[in-house]
């Protein structure tokens, strides 16, 4: 789904239009159930973007509803795309959705997101739907090894396993992916 042309995303950085993936009724626009409707039948992952929590809930569901097997919940902590604990948690008893927590919205670029709000959400969801990444690259920030290094040392201080670390690092990743680890 949109990221940056999300309308969700324009709307919090106080721009206009943007792609908003829900009808009148609050159904899926046919754009994007044909989205979702092609990624059911492959083995490819649907990932929520930046599209508003609202959004995404319905976009997930039918999402499930159409069998799709792999869907990846981007930036839960990050405001314009925050999702309560409890709402993580009910997104992942559905099963087959991934929360993607990254390292760049705790830098002053994405919003200073706390460390304890990212621990606690992988408390609440889960080590087993978690994926860390660092959705690094930008000229000033670390490189993204560095960034995954550093987060993982922060985690690891909060008391985190290194067994915990290897899954939401390599495990699920490597499953979404469809990878052997």
């Amino acid at each position: 789904m949109p990221t940056r042309s999300a309308r969700n995303h324009r709307s919090y950085h106080g721009e206009d239009g943007g792609i908003f993936v829900l009808d009148a009724g609050g159904g899926l626009i046919s754009a994007a159930q044909a989205i979702v409707e092609a990624v059911a039948q492959t083995d490819c992952i649907l990932s929520t973007g930046h599209l508003s929590p609202r959004e995404a809930v319905v976009l997930i569901h039918e999402a499930r509803r159409c069998g799709v097997r792999k869907v990846l919940v981007t930036h839960p902590e990050w405001a314009p795309t925050f999702y309560s604990f409890q709402q993580q948690k009910e997104l992942a008893q559905l099963g087959n959705v991934w929360f993607e927590r990254c390292f760049v919205s705790t830098t002053h670029l994405c919003g200073s997101v706390p460390f304890p709000t990212i621990e606690q959400a992988i408390i609440e969801a889960g080590v087993e739907t978690t994926v860390l990444s660092t959705d690094l690259g930008q000229p000033q920030t670390p490189p993204p090894a560095e960034g995954l290094r550093l987060y993982a040392e922060r985690l690891r201080s909060s008391g985190f396993s290194v067994d915990q670390l290897r899954q939401m690092m390599c495990t699920n990743p490597a499953h979404l992916l469809s990878a052997k680890e």
